[in-house]
C-alpha cells in the first residue's frame, strides 16, 4: 500500500465534560472542523511528521518485538497512537505523516482526539489491519490516557462516530435524528492543553471527594435532562441548563476570565445559554442561540473572542483514500 489518508472531527461537549472522566453521563457532538492524516511507509526506519500548525519533526522506529518510537514530544498524541498500533500488531515500519487541521489546537474541540483517532486508523490500514470502529476507539483512548495520563472515551468516540453521542464509561449511545440549529462557538484564542486541566480537577476531587463527587453528580443530571430538552425542542431550558453546567464548571476551578467575558456577552447578547467546551482554561466557549446567531457573534468578537463558523453532527472518521 503507497499513501492512505484519513480525517476525523473535532468535538464540543453539551454538558459533562471532566465528570466523563469518572464515569458520569456526558452530551457531546462532532463539528464540522477536521483534522486529516496522510500517511506512507518509507523503506528505512525514520519517522518524519510535518504540519500545517506544529512544524516538522523527525523520529526513529526501533524494530522489536514490540515496536516503539523515539521522537520529541511536539506531536506526542500522532507517535504515541501509531506506536501502540505497531506494538499490537507487532510490526512497524518507518513513515512518513503530512497533518493538516481545521481545528485550533488547545481550544476544547478535541483535536488531540480527532488525530489520535485519524492516526490510528491510517496506521491500521497502512498496515493491512481491520479498521473497526471498536477498534479505533480503544486506541485511540489508550493513546490519550498514556499522553495526558488522565482521559475518557468521549472526545475519540465522537471523533470515530461523529454525531450527537450521550457517553458514560464505556458505553456509548448515538442519538440518531437530532438537529439543534443556533450554537455559535467562540474561540478566546487561549492556548490550553486538556492534560493539565484533568490533572487539575482530579487533584481538586483528591481533596475535596464528596464536593467534587455531588458536582459531577449533577453534571450528569444535566447530560440527561439537556438531551431531553433538546429532543423535546425545549431550548430555553437547554441554554438554563448549558448556565448550571458552566456554574459547576467555574467551581471546578477550569473556568477562566477570558471564558467568562465571551459567556456573559453572549448571553447578553440573546444567547438560551452558553458554557465552556473541553478542558477548559482558555480556548473555546459554546452558546446556544437561535435566530440570533449573528449578534451572538458580534458579542463574542467585541468581548475580544473570535466566533467560529461550525455546524454540530456532522460524520465522524473518514477513510478518504486507500
Amino acid at each position: 500500500m503507497s499513501t492512505v489518508k484519513t480525517s476525523a472531527p473535532g468535538a464540543v461537549f453539551l454538558f459533562g465534560e471532566h465528570a466523563v472522566v469518572y464515569g458520569y453521563p456526558s452530551l457531546n457532538a462532532s463539528v464540522s472542523g477536521r483534522v486529516r492524516v496522510e500517511m506512507k511507509p518509507r523503506k528505512d526506519n525514520r519517522l518524519e511528521i510535518q504540519s500545517n500548525g506544529l512544524g516538522r519533526e523527525e523520529g526513529r522506529v526501533i524494530r522489536e518485538e514490540r515496536p516503539k518510537i523515539r521522537a520529541g514530544k511536539r506531536f506526542s498524541y500522532v507517535v504515541k497512537a501509531i506506536e501502540l498500533v505497531f506494538s499490537e500488531i507487532g510490526e512497524g515500519c518507518g513513515l512518513e505523516v503530512k497533518i493538516s487541521s481545521d481545528l485550533p489546537m488547545g481550544a476544547g474541540l478535541s483535536s488531540s482526539s480527532a488525530v489520535s483517532v485519524a492516526s490510528v486508523a491510517a496506521t491500521l490500514l497502512l498496515l493491512g489491519e481491520k479498521v473497526s470502529p471498536e477498534r479505533v476507539v480503544e486506541l485511540a483512548f489508550r493513546t490519550e490516557l498514556e499522553v495526558q495520563t488522565v482521559a475518557s472515551r468521549a472526545g475519540v468516540s465522537v471523533a470515530t462516530y461523529g454525531g450527537f453521542l450521550r457517553i458514560e464509561g464505556k458505553n456509548l449511545k448515538r442519538i440518531p435524528d437530532l438537529h439543534v440549529p443556533g450554537f455559535v462557538v467562540g474561540n478566546t484564542g487561549i492556548f490550553s492543553a486538556t492534560g493539565p486541566m484533568v490533572r487539575k480537577v482530579r487533584d481538586l476531587r483528591e481533596k475535596h471527594p464528596e464536593e467534587v463527587e455531588a458536582l459531577f453528580r449533577l453534571m450528569g443530571t444535566l447530560a440527561d435532562t439537556g438531551l431531553s430538552s433538546l429532543k423535546e425542542g425545549d431550548l430555553k431550558r437547554t441554554g438554563t441548563l448549558m448556565d448550571i453546567n458552566q456554574a459547576c464548571l467555574a467551581a471546578l476551578g477550569v473556568s477562566s476570565p477570558a471564558l467568562e467575558r465571551l459567556i456573559k456577552a453572549s448571553r447578553e447578547a440573546g444567547a438560551y445559554g452558553a458554557k465552556l467546551t473541553g478542558g477548559g482554561g482558555g480556548g473555546c466557549m459554546l452558546a446556544l442561540c437561535p435566530g440570533k446567531e449573528k449578534e451572538v457573534s458580534e458579542a463574542i468578537r467585541r468581548a475580544g473572542g473570535e466566533p467560529l463558523p461550525m455546524s454540530l453532527g456532522g460524520e465522524g472518521l473518514l477513510i478518504e483514500s486507500e
